[in-house]
């Protein structure tokens, strides 16, 4: 994954949305659609393609996929996600243009009887092998932290990640998530027992960043 030019975001927080409410759920490229339960053919012939992705994310053991996992897997996404879309690229045309999902996108918050203020989600994307390293992820990703800060009313986003997982670990500090701590020694591949990285990103750190890549574009512009 690589970072997307970003000279084209602003600060202002509307900005990832067309004026139109119909377009809430698009950002520059991409549309984001409903992902529902009846999704289950889509979601197995898209991770069929890449089973490898579940395993460098630590989300399961190594050993062969069939169809009852990814139907739990949809299951499970549908009834604990609270933002859980498809990720088309556009344009669209009736919803749809033909194309396959450039990938899946999700929020879960994180809630329980023990937190006094209820205002964080765990974020999870996965872009289709062939498309990596293009931007997609990074704007993705910073479309759902804007709708989870501006649209859900949350403060904080975060990430578990494996350790061996430096791609995604070294995107997400990119994108501005702070390494918060590990849960150690308790993934293993590889014949080794790996740490569990998790990172985080607030609302203020995310409002700041927003005002630093405006005012490096308008820099890059011509200011004195």
């Amino acid at each position: 994954m690589t970072e997307s030019d970003h000279s084209d975001y602003s600060s202002d927080p509307d900005h990832f949305y067309s004026s139109s409410e119909q377009h809430r759920f698009r950002s520059s490229s991409f549309q984001y659609t409903a992902f529902n339960a009846s999704d289950k053919d889509q979601v197995y012939n898209f991770l069929m393609k890449d089973p490898e992705i579940l395993l460098s994310h630590g989300s399961t053991r190594w050993q062969p996929f069939n169809r009852d996992f990814t139907d739990k897997l949809c299951d499970d996404l549908v009834e604990n996600t609270d933002l859980l879309v498809w990720i088309y690229r556009l344009p669209l045309y009736d919803g749809d243009n033909g194309e396959p999902p450039v990938g899946i996108l999700f929020l879960k918050t994180l809630e329980n009887s023990n937190m006094l203020y209820r205002g964080s989600a765990e974020i999870g994307v996965v872009i289709s092998a062939h498309l990596r390293g293009m931007g997609y992820a990074t704007e993705a990703v910073e479309w759902a932290i804007h709708w989870a800060f501006h649209m859900a009313g949350l403060h904080r986003v975060e990430i578990k990640l494996p350790e061996w997982n430096d791609g995604a670990k070294k995107f997400f500090k990119t994108i501005g998530f702070l390494e918060e701590g590990r849960r150690r020694k308790v993934l293993f591949r590889g014949d080794k027992i790996w740490d569990e990285v998790h990172m985080g990103l607030l609302m203020g750190e995310w409002a700041l960043r927003r005002q630093e890549l405006s005012l490096s574009s308008y820099c890059d512009q011509g200011c004195s």
